[in-house]
């Protein structure tokens, strides 16, 4: 990959409306932005070769070294922000239609936020407000991905241990992807509308983790149900059968796992 300043400036070329801040070494870009956004509500991209300090959902921490691909985005949404529901789905559907401008692998998105290759998990996407009226928001899109961390990873929820996957990116694509993820999330920033997430519904079960009536554990708030997966609904959240019942989640507190699978 270029060096950090050639990065910087070929990524401010491709968008030169967007603040764009590239670092050798930062402990987290999102919250790298989230105090930028404290003084600029500005649109802005931030990337580092090497994060020391970043977290996930539920402030987890979020393991990375060189060969990750780590980098968040500031980004201004023109609708109130109890109307930005499936966002985190859809910003995981652009990061995978980037991913296959790149490389061959078969991604699938995992509710709420994960993005797994070979039934492991290769990525993680966060998000966070720094800002909002009755009008409008601005939000913070971490991403992290694995491109070639051979370190076991323990999930939290589980305990259990396994080698992460990865996205297999070759190191002269690592830039022209970076490029490509900004501009597809700008563009998705200026056009999202309420309901966003209902025109996607068919795209995000062709690359979902999960099988419609698979058995899963859901996990809410410390509380482990089986029941089994129905997919989503068109606002984004986890629709699940539990005790005949079909309920439905938000992401936060929520997430789930299969209860037994086979590798595809």
């Amino acid at each position: 990959m270029s060096s950090i300043a050639q990065i910087e400036f070929e990524i401010q070329q491709s968008s030169p409306e967007t603040a764009v801040f590239c670092f050798d070494e930062l402990d987290s870009t999102s919250h790298y932005l989230k105090q930028y956004a404290e003084t600029h509500l500005k649109e802005a991209f931030c990337f580092t070769l090497s994060q020391t300090s970043g977290y996930g959902q539920q402030s987890r921490a979020w393991q990375s070294d060189f060969s990750s691909i780590t980098f968040s985005t500031l980004l201004h949404f023109k609708v109130p922000l109890h109307e930005v529901d499936g966002l985190t789905q859809l910003i995981a559907l652009k990061l995978v239609e980037s991913l296959s401008d790149f490389t061959s692998e078969s991604f699938k998105i995992k509710w709420p936020n994960d993005l797994y290759v070979n039934d492991k998990k290769a990525g993680g996407i966060l998000i966070e407000c720094v800002s909002f009226t009755d009008t409008d928001c601005w939000l913070v899109v971490g991403v992290g991905l694995n491109n070639g961390l051979k370190t076991d990873v323990i999930d939290a929820l589980t305990g259990q241990s396994s080698i992460p996957g990865s996205i297999k990116l070759a190191e002269s694509d690592k830039l022209p992807f970076l490029i490509n993820v900004l501009n597809r999330q700008l563009v998705l920033a200026q056009r999202f509308g309420i309901n966003e997430f209902k025109q996607y519904l068919v795209n995000y079960s062709l690359v979902d983790y999960f099988k419609v009536d698979e058995p899963v554990i859901v996990y809410d708030s410390a509380i482990k149900q089986p029941g089994f997966y129905k997919g989503l609904t068109k606002n984004g959240e986890l629709l699940v059968e539990l005790d005949h019942k079909l309920c439905t989640f938000r992401s936060g507190t929520t997430s789930i796992r299969p209860t037994t699978r086979k590798h595809d």
